[in-house]
């Protein structure tokens, strides 16, 4: 299954990303560091 948009929407059961890192919540900086900071 591919998103091809933000995916803020997305209610499906995947939970891992392309390359296998467990999914977090955008505003979470754990298990993942990550750039994007929501204002």
């Amino acid at each position: 299954e591919c998103m091809h948009c933000s995916g803020e929407n997305y209610d499906g059961k995947i939970s891992r990303t392309m390359s296998g890192l467990e999914c977090q919540a955008w505003d979470s900086q754990t298990p993942h560091a990550h750039g994007y900071i929501p204002s």
